[in-house]
This record gives structure tokens, C-alpha cells and sequence, in this order.
């Protein structure tokens, strides 16, 4: 269950009759010797009657650590245009305009990866299948082969691999090997393809790039083309990524290149016949890592493209259109039924590439509380690793933060998990804010967020109402 504000005014509400109930009012100065001498009971625990009024300065510090919470976001974030909200055990602890309404940017691929997860399921695996007539004895293979997309977005080359592996941000990132076919049809004794290797992939609607997004996004490789048949996240050259403008055909002939050099001759010349895959049998079968490690290092490396090809698969798992608007209605239908305020929820795509999302700190709070163990799995760590992995090295942040980042031109946000010392509990916490800031500045405005997160102490529980 969320955070929401019926269970803040509850809090407030038990709190405000334990103070008045033990005739102690907010303004009575309070010491920790209040609560010392008291009568024990045979095992040992302190009786204490539910309204005394020794029991209040546990809550009066309480409260007032959260007041002094709250005013250290102040101080660390823009007066304007900027929010935060801060729970431990999902109860709100300090928060700064909650409710605005701001651009998420990449912090909204959590809410993605929880409605990937509730609909598709995490034990789901992606198959992308190569279709094609039986070889005959010699191996040979009469016409062309087709490979048939199936929306897997880890497909990748052998020097894509590699790629992934040299990279800080992306070596965690799972890989389907697309050369996995062609030790398939050796395997089946396939000398020759006798006609070219042809990609389909309908599976999905147009477009490849959504009208929301700034054009600098293709140009940069920040996101590759979204098609069900997708290998190397649709890039062609890899330094810097640079998107391929036809996917499926790109994918063929990557295909081809791998089966020339195992040497399978194919006669890619020969003209391809009319008709689709469906035509023709399963020759061979790749299957993609379960979804769980997909989601997971989708959140860990802030990939655009793995984010915007599983909108799509949310929209086909939910029965919808494979369009990305019905990706994020089904998005948002997935937080209603967790229980997240989507009054001001304006989600425009899975990735949060669109600068004119909105989202609220409360629900983005929300959503960090839900999100299953996957999802906090998948938050780089601080120092360590995806797009935390150069930062605060060397800082007290270092290996304690693990938190989604998201940063557009004048938009940053950061969301996830604190972690609990001795004296400090688990904090999570949401933060989003928007201006005319670098990119420079942003990331230090994260710092500073997170930074005043580490002062906090520790507050009494409920179970202490009983001790």
C-alpha cells in the first residue's frame, strides 16, 4: 500500500491524541529522562499505560526530526519548481511540495518496470524465431530464411557483447546471442541457404520515434528504434551509437554476416517470394533472459530503448493496440490498482524521454514503496554500478545510495533506497525538479537531496506502543 493522505492524517491524528491524551502539550520542553524509571512488568518490558504522558516525547522527537527533515530538503532543493517526499516504513517523514506536477524524466522507467512485471510477468521469456523450409539431406535450405521479431530487446552480436562488457553504465545488461542461431542450424546440419535472410517485424505499430521526443534523442543514440525484431538496441555503429533506420533489415544482415562466417553460403541475391514468416516452419529458436533480469538492468543502465520496447509488450500483454499510448494507459492502470494517486500522472512514454510528462513526487514516492524486490535490485548503486557508477566515488554516499536516476535538458530526479545504518532506519525517497540548470548542476542538486537524507534518526516504531 502507498503512502496516501488519509494514512498521513491517521499518523498525525495518533500522534495528536497521544499528546493529548497524556495532557502534554506540543509546546512543553521534553527530555529523554521523562521516559526512564518506569515500572516493569515480569518480562521484562516497561509498563507504560497507552496515553501517559511519559509516552509522548517519543513522538514530540519524532516529530520534530521530521520538521527538521523537512527542512533540510528545503534548503537542499529549488525553492520553485522542484519537489520531495521521504518515507521509512511507509510512513512520510519529510516532504517538500509533494503533490507538484513536474517531468519525471528516467525515474518514470520504475513505473514502467512494475506495471513489465505485473503484466508480463517475471519468469516471461521473449522468443524471436527463424522460419524457413526443412533443409534437404545435403543441408541445403530452399529460399529464404525469415527472422520473425518477437519484441526481445536483448539481441545482440558478438561485438555488441563486447561493447556491453567494456562499458560501466551497460555491463550488467543481459544479451540474447543472436549467433545462438547459427550454432542451431550447424547443429541440424545446414550448409546453404539457397535465398537471402529477410527480418519481420510487425509485431508492433508504428512509429519507431515518438512525436514528444526532441529530435537530439536519435541523433545522440540515446534511444534506438522501437521494433519488435531489434538487434544491438538498433544501433549500427556503437561509437557513438548510432540508430539504424531500418531495424529488421539491419538485423538480417547481421544474421547473415554470422551464418557466412560459420560457413553457411547464403545466396542473398536471390529474390525473396511474396508472403510472410508465418508461411513457412520454425527452423530455429532464441529465447531471451526471464524478464526479471531484463527489467532489472533496464533500471540499473537507464535503457531508453529496452524501456520503450516493453511499453509496447504491456500494451499487447493487456490486450491493447502495440502502440505506445496504450503501453502507458496500461501503465497507469497498473499504479491504480496499487493504490497510486494518478490525478496529476501525465506519462507520455515508458522511457520519461517526453519533457512534457508529468508526475508527481507523492506517486513516484508511492511507487518506490510498491515496486517488488526486481525493481530495487535493479537501482544502481551509488559508485558501483549503471549510472551511478562514477558518481559520489570516494563520499559517504558511496555504496549506500541505490536510487533510478533521470536527467533531461533542465529536468533531474532521483528516486530509491537509502540504506539503514545503527542509528539510521531504510529511508525512501522521491525527487524531481525543473529549471534552466546544467546538467552539471542537476546532478548536484541530486547530492544535495540525498545528502540531507543522512542526518536523520531514528524514530520510535508502533511496536514501541506495546513494549
Amino acid at each position: 500500500m502507498g503512502i496516501t493522505r488519509r494514512g498521513r492524517i491517521v499518523g498525525v491524528s495518533l500522534g495528536a491524541l497521544l499528546v493529548i491524551g497524556g495532557g502534554v502539550t506540543a509546546r512543553q520542553a521534553l527530555s529523554v529522562s521523562d521516559v526512564q524509571s518506569e515500572p516493569v512488568t515480569s518480562n521484562g518490558a516497561v509498563e507504560i499505560p497507552l496515553f501517559a504522558p511519559r509516552r509522548a516525547p517519543q513522538y514530540w522527537r519524532a516529530a520534530v526530526a521530521d520538521d527538521r527533515l523537512t527542512a533540510g530538503l528545503q534548503g537542499a532543493i529549488p525553492s520553485e519548481g522542484a519537489c520531495a517526499a521521504v518515507s521509512i516504513g511507509h510512513r512520510l517523514v519529510g516532504a517538500v511540495d509533494p503533490d507538484a506536477s513536474l517531468a519525471p524524466a528516467s525515474t518514470m522507467k520504475i513505473l514502467t518496470a512494475i506495471a513489465a512485471l505485473d503484466l508480463i510477468g517475471p519468469d516471461h521469456r521473449f522468443t524471436t524465431e527463424l522460419r524457413g523450409v526443412e533443409p534437404d539431406a545435403d543441408g541445403v535450405v530452399a529460399g529464404p530464411v525469415v527472422m520473425v521479431g518477437g519484441g526481445d530487446p536483448t539481441l545482440a552480436t558478438p561485438r555488441y557483447i563486447d561493447y556491453l562488457a567494456e562499458s560501466s553504465r551497460f555491463r550488467t545488461t543481459p544479451v540474447t546471442p543472436l549467433d545462438g542461431f547459427v550454432d542451431q542450424l550447424v547443429d541440424r546440419g545446414v550448409t546453404r541457404i539457397d535465398g537471402p535472410v529477410l527480418g519481420e517485424s510487425g509485431r508492433y505499430f508504428e512509429p519507431a520515434y515518438l512525436e514528444t521526443w526532441k529530435p537530439n534523442y536519435r541523433s545522440e543514440g540515446q534511444v534506438g528504434p522501437i521494433a519488435a525484431l531489434n538487434v544491438n538496441h538498433g544501433f549500427g555503429d556503437l561509437t557513438p551509437p548510432s540508430p539504424v533506420d531500418d531495424p529488421a533489415g539491419y538485423a538480417a544482415r547481421q544474421l547473415e554476416e554470422l551464418l557466412v562466417r560459420s560457413s553457411i553460403d547464403v545466396d542473398a541475391g536471390a529474390a525473396a517470394p511474396a508472403g510472410t514468416g508465418d508461411d513457412l516452419p520454425v527452423l530455429a529458436v532464441l529465447e531471451s533472459p526471464p524478464l526479471r533480469d531484463i527489467v532489472a538492468a533496464m533500471l540499473t543502465s537507464s535503457d531508453n530503448t529496452v524501456a520503450e520496447m516493453l511499453t509496447r509488450e504491456i500494451a499487447i500483454a493487456d490486450e491493447r493496440a502495440a502502440t505506445t499510448p496504450e503501453g502507458v494507459a496500461a501503465i497507469v492502470e497498473v499504479m491504480t490498482e496499487y493504490d497510486i494517486d494518478r490525478s496529476a500522472m501525465v506519462p507520455l512514454d515508458g522511457s520519461g524521454l517526453s519533457p512534457e510528462a508529468r508526475l508527481t513526487c507523492r506517486a513516484l514516492l508511492d511507487a518506490v514503496e510498491v515496486a517488488p524486490d526486481v525493481v530495487d535490485d535493479g537501482y544502481p548503486d551509488a559508485a558501483e554500478s549503471g549510472t551511478l557508477a562514477v558518481r559520489w566515488v570516494g563520499t559517504e554516499l558511496a555504496g549506500i545510495v541505490h536510487a533510478k536516476t533521470g536527467q533531461l535538458n533542465g529536468v533531474v530526479g532521483l528516486a530509491g533506497v537509502l540504506d539503514g545504518t545503527e542509528v539510521r532506519p531504510e529511508i525512501r525517497f522521491a525527487f524531481l525538479a525543473g529549471g534552466s540548470f546544467s546538467q552539471e548542476q542537476g546532478q548536484d542538486l541530486q547530492t544535495a537531496m540525498v545528502t540531507a537524507l543522512l542526518g536523520y534518526p531514528v524514530a520510535p516504531t508502533l511496536d514501541g506502543l506495546w513494549d
